[in-house]
């Protein structure tokens, strides 16, 4: 099995190199987007929003939506494996500074589980890890 880092890298290039999506955060920005794909800024029926800043040409739906249920896919498999998800949360937990706040709760909601799903023993050796 791929480790987590390698999974979230693939994710993101994946992301990134999807044809058809753009980020905007403001009009120059939106307008920008629209011509990276083509699109004059006033062809708004040809695009959705998939939230967050992010819009797609709507005839890439599809594709999109079968490379993020991808993602999901591997992020399940990721969790069955206790070496992996002790990875996955190590790392999380430091990239959310559980160190300082000790507050697992966002590093456990970037992976989609909730701490009763957590074996304690993988748990603990996590919060460790990451202090």
């Amino acid at each position: 099995m791929k480790t987590y880092e390698e999974i979230k890298d693939e994710h993101g290039k994946k992301l990134n190199s999807f044809e058809g999506i753009f980020y905007a955060f403001s009009d120059d920005q939106f307008n920008e987007g629209m011509q990276k794909i083509g699109l004059a800024p006033d062809e708004l029926k040809a695009i959705c929003s998939i939230g967050n800043g992010g819009y797609m040409l709507k005839t890439r739906r599809k594709d999109f939506h079968e490379m993020v249920n991808s993602f999901d896919a591997d992020m399940s498999a990721m969790r069955k494996d206790r070496k992996c998800l002790l990875e996955a949360l190590t790392y999380e937990l430091k990239n959310h500074e559980f160190g300082y706040t000790g507050d697992a709760s966002d590093a456990l909601d970037s992976l989609g589980i909730k701490y009763n799903e957590v074996p304690g023993d993988i748990m603990k050796k996590a919060m460790r890890a990451a202090q």
